[in-house]
């Protein structure tokens, strides 16, 4: 029997109002506390694998980045030893084109074997490098000889970079011909390369270390969450590791944080014991999957691929930030069927095609395309896309990829050219091929061997180069060969002669290339040959041909050289040597500038600047001193030569001293004028006294002073009068040729009409015309023709060529007269006669002064034949033309044509 007053006791506590409310919330508080605990343990469980996935992802990323900086790197060395890259400008191209793509690339430098930076790129910024010697520098030279010693690409540890920032540089020995050809020099900057691997938020979220052993490489900056251990990660960066350390930061603890925790212990006041563990499962699965999701986002953002998920009408939902990147728009842009406009315009229908045939068929989406940046960025990429399946097996949607494969599509692009580079290489350039063993015995020989040297070439194999004899092999050129060999070098253009089996020479061309295993070890020789006969006796015959082209270059007495367009003297013979008192060497590199006047200087460099493919040829001439520093003229053909791109090479002149013709042609030209001065000052005294006699004669025709006499003393005077007023009409003639020689004779210009003009002339001519009874006609296509023109010279040309047809036409002939305009509007006049003519030998002779045809009758007719030529020189000075047409015996005629602006009406 039990106590009652102790069960009383019992249940008195236990009905107290305050009791079983604290004894229930102190089980629900331990219990609580417990799950709270637990919960916590979980998420920082969870947390860490979250870590240490993207440490991986993070260390992988940055790994294959560096890798493929250096294979482009390795490829430059290849593009050097292949010798795609022979001079600087070969060089600055290629690492150009390399630096605008990957902005790493701090500078790509060429070395000098002694270890001097000669060329840089880009120059800009990078200015202090060149002419620097890297082995005067401990960290660099200790680096230089690895590279020298092993013949393979080195690592620097980190360096600080003069442009700001941390990089490392990279040492890649050229080797050529056996032998280091220099080295290619590549200093990167990690911030961009780290950078591209860190992807969108995963900088924000975690503290990043990169080392280099003892060496920062880089470090992120951001604060860690003291909690939470850090995650350690090593990647071969060449010959180098880094060391990658990942640490959560507390921008990750604040993302990653959750309620859930709290939740429990406010939640575990107000529920039972069993419900306490219920609501803990279920917190720790919400947990769970909120972890899960956060990583799955984490994940989509940060992968290097696009991650999108459609609809079953495959209309976008969701797309992370490397899609809108790869495609280059939005992610609402992207919405719907937005997407589709990211394709590029020439796969759009391809891709809609086969989408709609996954859907149809019920497969898996895969299909490699483009897409088309608004900025004209074109992107390959692999598409893939899956469907996904409700629990009843019901298309939910579809979710997919695209993988950006634009680098694998260049390098295919890259490879095939290079393989088609050298299949074309192998064909033009390679008759047969053979191999080596480690040995350096024969161990085959392809089918053109014995096309092409006529006969079996397995007698070789097996055997070495020395046991195959030859006419001097023991000679020091095959000696160094056989050097080559025992020093597995690279050898090329090995050539020998060997003889065929009906006698004649051959000349073969070998080479070779060593080949290594991974590990190193020597595995033999795989080499090329071919019959190069035609090839050296072409050279051959090149080289006595350049010998008998220079030394007849060197016999010229011309001046001869050949410069750049800056003026550098690139060659000279000895003949502009000789003039400079100089041999060639001395001249060769220096200013063809030097021995000309200053003032000669802009004035040459401004002919030769406007020298083009199109206009290559310029002849100038130029003053140049001696070698007693006498200025003597020089008359010089220039030719330029230029590239197929347009860009000068070099210019080639050739001289030719016109000292003396130019001082003849001066002196010629004094006498001339003082010929016309004379002859103007001259004709200027005659005309005086003959004005007298022609006044006096004529009063003594008269008889004003009383009666004559005889009817012979008539016939005197009147042959006085005709004579003075011929003399007078020669002296006026010579008289007006001499100020036109003399440049003192201008135009008078206004309008003219020609219609009246010629009707003036035809009358003061009607006398000579109407005692030889010759008919004159005139034809005009207009009324009236406006002429801008010299009024009484225009008169003295008609005067003149009509006088000289009526005084060359015989009795009763015919003079016939035009008057046109041709279709550009000028206006001509033509003079046709039915005269003695003029023969073809004679045309030029008639213009000339005091000039007549040859023909003996000629000199009956008399006249100065100054007729011609003054009506040619006033043509000049109205800028228009006379032409001449004449057969003997047939006639002349004489055609003079003012310019179409002299024109002012015709009607």
């Amino acid at each position: 029997m039990s106590n009652p007053i102790k069960s009383s006791l019992i249940s008195k506590f236990f009905r107290h109002s305050m009791v079983t409310p604290i004894l229930v919330a102190a089980i629900m508080v331990v219990f609580t506390v417990l799950a709270w605990q637990q919960v916590k343990n979980e998420q920082s469980i969870l947390w860490r694998a979250d870590v240490n996935n993207n440490a991986i992802q993070f260390a992988t990323r940055l790994e294959e980045l560096v890798a493929s900086r250096l294979a482009i790197a390795e490829h430059l060395k290849v593009e050097w030893i292949d010798g795609n890259i022979q001079t600087e400008e070969n060089f600055y191209r290629e690492a150009n084109s390399t630096h605008k793509v990957f902005s790493d690339f701090q500078a790509i430098n060429w070395m000098t074997p002694e270890g001097i930076i000669r060329w840089v790129t880009p120059h800009e910024g990078n200015e202090a490098a060149i002419g620097l010697n890297v082995r005067n520098l401990a960290v660099p030279s200790a680096i230089l000889a690895q590279a020298e010693r092993t013949g393979q690409s080195q690592v620097s540890p980190p360096i600080k970079l003069a442009q700001g920032g941390i990089g490392f540089v990279a040492y890649i020995p050229l080797v050529k011909n056996a032998s280091i050809d220099g080295y290619l020099n590549i200093v990167f900057r990690t911030a961009p390369i780290i950078s591209s691997a860190i992807g969108n938020s995963f900088d924000d979220e975690y503290h990043l270390v990169v080392n280099d052993g003892e060496d920062l490489v880089y470090d992120s900056g951001n604060m860690t969450a003291p909690h939470l251990n850090q995650i350690h990660k090593q990647i071969q960066v060449g010959n180098r590791t880094w060391d990658v350390s990942v640490m959560p930061n507390k921008i990750y603890m604040k993302n990653h944080a959750t309620l859930v925790d709290e939740m429990i212990l406010m939640v575990g006041l107000l529920i039972s014991i069993v419900s306490v563990f219920l609501i803990r499962a279920i917190m720790i699965r919400q947990q769970s999957l909120r972890v899960s999701e956060a990583k799955y986002q984490t994940l989509t953002e940060i992968s290097p691929v696009g991650v999108y998920y459609t609809d079953p009408d495959g209309k976008c939902v969701f797309a992370n930030g490397k899609w809108c990147q790869i495609a280059g728009m939005t992610q609402e842009q992207a919405k719907g069927v937005g997407w589709i406009e990211g394709v590029h315009p020439d796969d759009r229908a391809h891709v809609i095609d086969e989408w709609q045939t996954i859907v149809i068929e019920n497969r898996e989406f895969l299909l490699e395309y483009r897409f088309l940046t608004p900025d004209g960025t074109i992107t390959w990429v692999i598409g893939q896309a899956a469907a996904h399946l409700g629990q009843d097996g019901e298309i939910l949607g579809y979710v997919g990829t695209v993988t950006d494969t634009t680098e694998r599509i260049k390098a295919e692009q890259a490879l095939h050219k290079s393989e088609a580079k050298f299949r074309g290489f192998a064909a033009i350039s390679s008759d047969w091929l053979w191999e080596m063993d480690a040995d350096l015995r024969f161990t085959y020989f392809s089918h053109r061997t014995k096309e092409v040297r006529g006969f079996d070439p397995e007698l070789y194999l097996g055997k070495t180069r020395r046991e195959v004899s030859y006419d001097g092999t023991e000679g020091e050129y095959w000696q160094h060969h056989f050097e080559d060999l025992d020093a597995r070098r690279e050898f090329r253009d090995f050539s020998y002669n060997i003889k065929l089996s009906h006698g004649k020479l051959m000349t073969i061309s070998i080479n070779g290339s060593p080949v290594f295993s991974k590990d190193g070890r020597f595995l033999g020789y795989i080499g090329t040959g071919r019959d190069v006969t035609k090839q050296k006796q072409t050279e051959n015959a090149l080289r006595l041909s350049e010998g008998n082209l220079n030394l007849l270059v060197q016999t010229q007495t011309e001046l001869i050289c050949r410069f750049s367009i800056n003026g550098i003297l690139n060659f000279c013979n000895d003949a502009y040597a000789k003039f400079l008192g100089k041999v060639p060497d001395q001249l060769v590199g220096r200013s063809i500038y030097e021995n000309a006047p200053l003032e000669e200087h802009e004035r040459m460099k401004k002919i030769f600047s406007n020298l083009s493919p199109e206009n290559s040829s310029v002849r100038n001439i130029s003053r140049y001193k001696d070698r007693n520093g006498v200025l003597k003229n020089f008359e010089w053909q220039n030719h330029a030569h230029f590239d197929p791109e347009g860009n000068l090479i070099e210019i080639q002149s050739v001289g030719r001293d016109i000292t003396e013709i130019t001082r003849a042609k001066e002196n010629a030209e004094a006498a001339n004028k003082a010929k016309s001065e004379f002859l103007a000052n001259m004709s200027h005294e005659l005309r005086t006294p003959l004005n007298s006699i022609i006044g006096f004669s004529q009063m003594l025709e008269a008889e004003i002073f009383g009666p004559l006499g005889s009817e012979e003393n008539k016939g005197y005077v009147e042959i006085i009068r005709n004579s003075g007023k011929h003399l007078l009409r020669l002296i006026g003639d010579i008289l007006d040729l001499s100020k036109i020689e003399a440049g003192e004779e201008g135009l008078v210009e206004e309008p003219v009409d020609v219609s009246n003009t010629f009707d003036e002339c035809l009358e003061m001519l009607s006398d000579n015309a109407g005692k030889k009874q010759i008919n004159i006609s005139v034809e005009m296509d207009g009324d009236s023709f406006l002429l801008h023109a010299d009024r009484l010279k225009l008169k003295q040309i008609i005067l003149n060529l009509l006088s000289n047809s009526i005084k060359f036409t015989p009795c009763g002939g015919n003079v016939k007269t035009y008057v046109s305009i041709n279709t550009d509007g000028s206006i001509q006049l033509k003079v046709q006669d039915s005269g003695i003519g003029i023969s073809a030998k004679d045309l030029k002779k008639v213009i000339e002064p005091f000039g007549q045809a040859g023909i003996a009758d000629t000199r009956s007719y008399g006249g100065t034949g100054l007729g011609l030529t003054l009506v040619k020189s006033l043509m000049t000075m109205h800028d228009g033309t006379m032409d001449i047409d004449s057969m003997v015996g047939k006639g002349t005629t004489v055609t003079i044509s003012f310019p179409p602006e002299r024109t002012m009406s015709v009607w």
